[in-house]
């Protein structure tokens, strides 16, 4: 163990004064202190303490290194532990969990829209309700749409631009769909639900389209059970995301609605 002297301040003297310690070198600036605190001096680091020093000229002419931090890790500072990685069906329940929490606020959210139409409303003819419907799934679809190609492209799974182009048709087809059906099924719309309620379904339906049209590498029953579970959450969220879009829409005098 290699010993050096280096100079730790006193404190409560009232003027400047150092004293000279033995300490252990670390490094070339890393000094751990050594030795003992004397009787009525208060050191500004303790024994013990690893420190760092720098030189310094004292007022009688000479030179010394004096400590000037100190690079003992506090425990109450330090981090915990690193956790152990989460297996796979810990991470699949907090993914739950958090999906299950977006989704209730989403739906306390959207409950304004269950506000009753007044007796006396009179709806809009139904070529005006299928624009508003289609007004209103059009940006959802749009977004299911790409995602779908980007995470088939991503895995390398989609098929030429041909069977993309027929992909991206059925989207609009199904769209279309949606706004027809919630424009026929809910004239009245008295619960303001509409198109986000008819319609979601049909639009939850474009990811299963995808992998059917666009992973021809998968099996065809692996795409039909993958795509079933795809759609029923697709399904849930795309409701509410239609829902909160209308609401917006409504507010802003866009014809998200009827």
């Amino acid at each position: 163990m290699e010993l050096a002297e280096i100079f730790v301040e006193l404190l409560e003297e009232g003027v400047d004064c150092w004293r000279p310690v033995a300490a252990q070198r670390l490094d070339a600036n890393r000094f751990r202190i050594v030795g003992s605190v004397p009787e009525e001096e208060v050191w500004q680091f303790k024994p013990g303490d690893t420190v760092r020093c720098a030189e310094r000229a004292f007022s009688d002419g000479s030179r010394g290194l004096v400590a000037v931090r100190n690079l003992t890790p506090n425990p109450r500072l330090q981090r915990t532990p690193l956790r152990a990685p989460l297996s796979p069906e810990a991470v699949r329940r907090r993914m739950t969990k958090r999906a299950w929490v977006f989704l209730a606020l989403s739906a306390i959210s959207a409950s304004e829209l269950l506000a009753k139409r007044t007796t006396d409303y009179v709806p809009p003819p139904y070529l005006e309700r299928l624009v508003r419907g289609f007004v209103a799934l059009a940006p959802l679809s749009a977004v299911l749409a790409g995602l779908s190609l980007l995470a088939l492209r991503k895995f390398n799974l989609a098929k030429p631009r041909g069977q993309r182009r027929r992909f991206l048709v059925g989207a609009f087809v199904l769209t279309l769909t949606g706004a027809a059906v919630a424009a026929a099924l809910d004239r009245l719309n008295d619960e303001l639900w509409e198109p986000a309620f008819w319609g979601s379904p049909f639009l939850a339906a474009i990811p299963v389209l995808g992998l059917l049209c666009l992973a021809p590498r998968i099996g065809l029953w692996k795409r039909v059970v993958i795509g079933v579970g795809l759609a029923l959450p697709t399904w849930f969220v795309t409701m509410l995301g239609i829902a909160e879009w209308q609401i917006w829409g409504l507010e802003h005098g866009l014809p998200t609605s009827w």
